[in-house]
This record gives C-alpha cells, structure tokens and sequence, in this order.
C-alpha cells in the first residue's frame, strides 16, 4: 500500500483527501502479517474536530489547506512525476492537473512542482455531519523529523518533495501538526 519503508512510522491520516475525488470506500487487505505490529489504526474523524483545541482547527476551517508536491522526472526525493502519474505524457499530466484544479509549474530540469487548495472539513456524505478529513500530518515536511528539517532549511516549499501550508500559504506551525 506505500513505499515508505518498513521502519517508517505513517501518520494516521484520510486517505485521498488531498483529491477532488476520494474514494466513497477504503478496502484493507493483508497479504502476509507483520511479525511486529503491524496494525492500521482507524479513527473517527468527526472526533478531531471536537478534541483537537480549537486554535488548532480554526485556522484550517478559515484558510483551509494547500497540499505541495515537487517530482523530479529522474531520481530525485520521493516519486518522480512518471512514476506518479504513470506516464511520461506531459500533456496527460498537464490534463489531469488542469480537470482537478491543481496549480503547477514545470522546470528547467524537466522537474514538476504542483499545489492545491482543499478544503480540511467536510460534510459526511451519509451522516450529514462535519469531519476533519485533511493530511497535514503526513505532507507537512516536519514530519520527516531532522532530515525534513534539513530539507526545509535547503529548499523553498515548491521544491520540497511534500509539504502543506494554510490554504493561503501561511505556514503551519510544527506544534500543531504534533498535536493533530
């Protein structure tokens, strides 16, 4: 289900929720067991917005959340954009990018950056209720610990492998994406 390594720690996170089209049902299938750990732990979202402190959520309910990819076409940190986007099509990609709202930039290097707006809160579709449904947890470079902390000393934001900011750009505080 990822490429993060086995010793990487995932944040509890909603999945897709950084796209104009998540997925009404997550599916979980387990192959072969972890001989340690190994558990998927789920969580009511409508409880992040009732427990998480208040001037923690305000800021994402008034500004919502912008999501920062940078892909190399070769190499590189994380996902390069063919393998991301499982093409090398640049007009697919531009496409995909343009039919889902996502803002990008291509570079010298044939490097892709991208960013978007979405929304943090949701309305259940079934429940008719609001729910936190956002991933700052997992894109927010801190949670890389010190070798996001390097990377985010070397590099502006659009060149960072994954990021998150306010919806309006302004940076999330490290302290608030360890509390949510």
């Amino acid at each position: 289900a990822t490429e993060y390594p086995a010793t990487e720690l995932i944040p509890l996170h909603q999945e897709l929720s950084y796209s104009n089209h998540a997925p009404r049902y997550l599916f979980f299938y387990c192959q072969k067991p972890a001989n340690i750990g190994g558990g998927t732990p789920l969580l009511d979202c409508e409880l992040v917005l009732n427990e998480c402190p208040k001037e923690i959520i305000k800021p994402f309910l008034d500004k919502g959340i912008r999501y920062y990819k940078h892909m190399a076409y070769r190499g590189g940190l994380g996902k390069t954009w063919p393998e991301h986007f499982e093409t090398n099509d640049r007009n697919v990609v531009e496409r995909f990018l343009k039919e889902n709202n996502i803002q990008y930039e291509w570079h010298n290097d044939d490097s892709l950056s991208t960013n978007h707006y979405r929304k943090a809160v949701h309305i259940h579709p079934s429940l008719n209720k609001k729910v936190w449904f956002a991933q700052p947890s997992l894109w927010h470079i801190s949670h890389l610990g010190g070798r996001g902390k390097f990377l985010r000393e070397r590099y502006p934001v659009d060149k960072l492998p994954t990021h998150v900011t306010y919806g309006n750009g302004d940076e999330i505080p490290s302290k608030h994406i360890e509390r949510l």
